[in-house]
């Protein structure tokens, strides 16, 4: 399959089966949002994107559990080879709710992450990607 026509075709969806259609921007980035609930403490993903088709992200991620709030901002870009991350604004009313991470498997990156309990708590991702 040909990089434009991955491009038409492409559709995200969520672990839960979630699927969220993408908003245009020119045709250079797309933003969108997805929700997700957790309740283990074991590694999660929270999104993936196709790393053929973006080099970048930004991710406003919030996660509720218990009455608790936690926010993070987050850009990600990737050389090809490895994903990188910098998590450059947090903030919650009582303790963390998670850790982030990210990562490249293949041609798919994802963005992770670490529950502080393994009580339910809800995801609510938004995000922009910028095309290569």
């Amino acid at each position: 399959m040909d990089r434009e026509t991955r491009e038409m075709s492409n559709e995200f969806k969520v672990k839960n089966g979630i699927s969220t259609p993408l908003v245009s921007l020119n045709n250079l980035s797309y933003s969108s949002s997805v929700t997700i609930t957790t309740t283990s403490t074991n590694a999660t993903v929270l999104y993936s994107f196709d790393g053929l088709i973006y080099g970048s992200g930004k991710f406003l991620i919030q996660a509720i559990s218990n009455g608790n709030i936690h926010n993070t901002e987050l850009l990600v870009i990737h050389s090809g080879i490895t994903a990188t991350a910098v998590e450059y604004a947090r903030i919650f009313n009582n303790s963390s709710l998670f850790a982030i991470d990210v990562d490249k498997t293949g041609d798919t990156v994802r963005i992770l992450t670490n529950s502080a309990s393994a009580t339910s708590t809800k995801y609510i991702i938004t995000f922009t990607l910028n095309k290569i």
